[in-house]
């Protein structure tokens, strides 16, 4: 996840100056309910999907997540619109697209990992 001033593109073309630091982890925790932390790693648990991060000492211009199941995203998407924050998606190399996440979301990761697994046979 990304929080900058610009709407960003691509990772090839974004002005790194106009990044500016947030606590991504105050509105992760604000906005989900049922959460497990140990230590330092937090998961939140929904239904059909979990989201997996580390929270950060310091306010970031950029958070990772691991994400699992397609309703994940769907989920992140609800609280980046929200908080202003833009998703980078590095199963197809892409800006999500929040107010259509569908359209290069989970079903193009799938394409992709089968076009991958072809190549493995």
């Amino acid at each position: 996840m990304f929080s900058s001033k610009e709407k960003i593109i691509s990772l090839e073309a974004f002005d790194e100056e106009m990044l500016f630091p947030v606590d991504f982890d105050a509105g992760l925790l604000s906005h989900f309910k049922n959460v497990t932390q140990d230590k330092n790693h937090i998961s939140v648990n929904g239904e059909g999907f979990s989201i997996d991060f580390f929270l950060d000492e310091d306010p970031e211009s950029n958070k990772m997540l691991s994400l699992y199941g397609e309703k994940a995203l769907f989920a992140l998407v609800i609280v980046a619109k929200a908080q202003g924050w833009q998703i980078y998606d590095s199963g197809v190399d892409a800006m999500i697209d929040l107010d259509n996440p569908s359209a290069n979301g989970y079903k193009n990761f799938k394409e992709y990992l089968n076009t991958v697994l072809k190549g493995m046979e």
